[in-house]
């Protein structure tokens, strides 16, 4: 009787000393890293909304060290910085704070179609009221 009130107790310290994350903020954004195609952009009115869909979809490049760039059909590649903290994203443009870019700088309400395979994001600018929707 004593050793398995003694072998419960370790369990239970073992299991309680376990960490528990939250799936928002594991390793900081790792699931971001990695090519992203941007093939659709909603703009959302006081009318309702209107889609753009591009025939070549732009490539968003999202790195480990928190850089980026995205790739057009023209040569040019769009820089950026990027953070991930909770369910916002900030992106800040390195070169290119021209009228070219297709993601502006801002923070980022940052949705998932589905959290376990994060294959599709939605990145809302709550400030333009502009829906990225971004797809492996």
């Amino acid at each position: 009787m004593l050793k398995n009130l003694t072998a419960f107790v370790i369990l239970l310290a073992v299991l309680s000393s376990c960490k528990h994350t939250n799936p928002k903020t594991v390793d900081n954004g790792h699931f971001i890293i990695g090519e992203w195609k941007l093939c659709s952009i909603i703009y959302i009115g006081k009318n309702g909304y209107s889609s753009m869909s591009f025939n070549v979809c732009p490539t968003v490049v999202f790195e480990k060290n928190h850089s980026g760039y995205i790739k057009r059909s023209d040569p040019k590649l769009l820089y950026f910085n990027w953070q991930f903290n909770g369910d916002k994203l900030v992106i800040r443009h390195i070169i290119n704070k021209d009228k070219d870019v297709i993601i502006h700088d801002g923070t980022y309400k940052l949705t998932f179609a589905n959290k376990k395979l994060y294959k599709e994001i939605t990145l809302m600018d709550t400030l333009r009221n502009i829906k990225y929707i971004l797809r492996k």
